[in-house]
């Protein structure tokens, strides 16, 4: 178990860069893909964006997992200006 972890902690420090992109990307896309009634749930854990995430689809729910837990950070952005951009009606923002 010990073993397992220092591997992730170890991944996740070199690799991080990758990480977060890869999610920036993954989140872009779920929420370009987004139904009306659509959930998108935002796992634990800090993600760093460096462009502008944009929700144009009605009645859609981004749902973290804790404010202390799922963390979107925009500090090194460099395209948008704003963060989450959200321009459509009925859409819910909880837990991060």
């Amino acid at each position: 178990m010990q073993i397992t972890y220092y591997c992730i902690v170890f991944l996740s420090y070199f690799f991080s860069d990758y990480l977060f992109s890869s999610y920036q990307e993954q989140l872009i896309e779920e929420m370009m893909m987004a139904e009306p009634g659509s959930v998108i749930h935002i796992p634990e854990g800090i993600y760093e964006f460096d462009q502008q995430l944009w929700l144009d689809v009605e009645n859609v729910m981004i749902k973290g997992k804790g404010a202390d837990k799922s963390i979107l950070s925009f500090k090194n952005q460099k395209e948008g200006a704003e963060g989450l951009l959200v321009t459509s009606n009925n859409s819910h923002l909880e837990g991060f």
